[in-house]
């Protein structure tokens, strides 16, 4: 498989400036914009102790048997958990973000590696010198336009000796694909006892759930041990795409308990999932539970939708969105956050599938533009019919995240369509009528 490797480079202060112990950890995702253009995230954690080193950018380098460079990604100051945590679990939460477009060229495989050289730290269960830190995701294949999956929660920095500890490293992912947790390399040479399957070796045990993402420990020595998640993802049995959290933990006599606050679906159920027409107005509420009850949970909505607002009131968000002509039909995912002020960061995905919902009656003319096409399902080859007001006409096919994948003039009342180049899955075909724009679904199954 062809690659794409980054490596990213923390612009340091000198080093007596710099506590051994100031990088945490950190994970990379990415979201599908267009084309071969991702928008690229680093999530870093940063001890906080006095003064916190907030680093204004990260140097990424990338290269492939395609092309070669290198970019930076901005610290992303409207991130809303760029502020210190409580004496609970110190530490800073940090976003950085870029946009890139990879060269086309039949670089399909894309291999993104972050490595952050960090103040010379030091982990019971590596090796000296110190290792680099190191954060991976792949793209497999930009045909398949592949969203990667975010964890939900934040670190947790702490773990009890003689204690066990669940700890939620469970993600989310907007394709819907199946996800699979597993430990991974912490890219250093493992101390005689100790790998990456049992991070903690002789002082204690760890087992991680493939299905749920919890990890539990019982660590039985105070240290400090480097910990790497890796999260699959698994579309109809292959592999789409994989995402990495590495971070360390710090095992102590004592650690005082903080709860995760979590939102429940929409209406205060379990369902995440809605659908409505275009000219409607989604409205939905849902419930904040945190067992610290004494803790003021801030909420923000962390996706951009136009005419939609979040308000809340006590431990109940609302969250309302206006369907005007200019939303384009597709499925979109707000994502709301959660912060306790105490390093208790969670997020929740809502998936909104927004349809045209264009219909006619016996006492509504046809309108002047229209268009069937079969088979449907297919399996990359349709044949459109259109009626003939139709030609001259562009129509426009979109994932189902609702991203736009391609536009085809239309030049006669019959077309044939090649879509044999795209993944298996649901797409949307519109095409521009006097009353709007008539949507219709075609499923690929290969």
């Amino acid at each position: 498989m062809k690659k794409i490797v980054l490596c990213i480079l923390f612009p340091f202060l000198p080093l007596l400036q710099v506590k051994a112990s100031d990088f945490v950890g950190a994970e990379i995702s990415y979201k599908h914009i267009s084309g071969n253009t991702y928008e690229i995230r680093v999530t870093s954690f940063i001890e906080y102790i006095s003064n916190p080193i907030i680093r204004p950018n990260l140097t990424v380098n990338y290269r492939n048997n395609c092309t070669m460079g290198s970019l930076q990604l901005q610290y992303d100051t409207n991130y809303a958990s760029n502020i210190a945590c409580s004496l609970i679990d110190p530490h800073v939460i940090i976003e950085y973000k870029t946009q890139f477009t990879f060269a086309g060229l039949n670089c399909n495989g894309v291999e993104l590696t972050l490595d952050a050289p960090c103040c010379m730290p030091v982990y019971n269960n590596l090796q000296s010198p110190s290792p680099i830190e190191e954060v991976k995701a792949e793209i497999l294949y930009f045909s398949r336009q592949n969203t990667s999956a975010e964890f939900n929660t934040s670190v947790i920095k702490f773990a009890q000796k003689n204690s066990t500890t669940d700890i939620d490293l469970s993600a989310s992912d907007i394709n819907g694909d199946s996800l699979v947790y597993t430990l991974a390399d912490a890219s250093g040479t493992y101390a005689s006892g100790y790998t990456f399957n049992d991070p903690f070796g002789p002082n204690g045990t760890s087992i991680l759930n493939p299905s749920t993402g919890v990890l539990t420990v019982t660590p039985t020595a105070i240290g400090t041990y480097l910990i790497n998640v890796l999260v699959s993802e698994y579309k109809n049995g292959n592999l789409a795409g994989t995402s990495q959290r590495e971070w360390a933990i710090d095992v102590i006599d004592n650690v005082a308990t903080n709860h995760n606050p979590s939102l429940s679906g929409i209406n205060n159920t379990t369902n995440y999932s809605i659908s409505a027409c275009i000219g409607d107005t989604v409205s939905f509420f849902a419930s904040i539970t945190d067992l610290d009850t004494n803790q003021n949970v801030l909420v923000k909505l962390l996706t951009t939708l136009p005419f939609s607002k979040l308000t809340t009131v006590g431990r109940t968000i609302n969250f309302k969105w206006i369907l005007n002509s200019s939303i384009t039909p597709g499925v979109y995912h707000p994502k709301i956050q959660l912060n306790d002020q105490n390093c208790g960061v969670t997020t929740s995905i809502f998936n909104i599938t927004v349809n045209p919902c264009i219909s006619t009656t016996v006492d509504e003319p046809i309108p002047s533009v229209s268009f069937t096409f079969y088979p449907n399902p297919s399996s990359g080859n349709i044949l459109l019919n259109l009626n003939p007001k139709s030609i001259n006409t562009i129509i426009s096919l979109r994932s189902i995240t609702g991203s736009l994948i391609k536009e085809i003039q239309i030049t006669n009342d019959q077309q044939e369509l090649d879509l044999s180049d795209l993944e298996n899955g649901i797409y949307f075909i519109s095409i521009p009528t006097s009353k709007g724009v008539l949507t219709k679904k075609i499923i690929l199954t290969k």
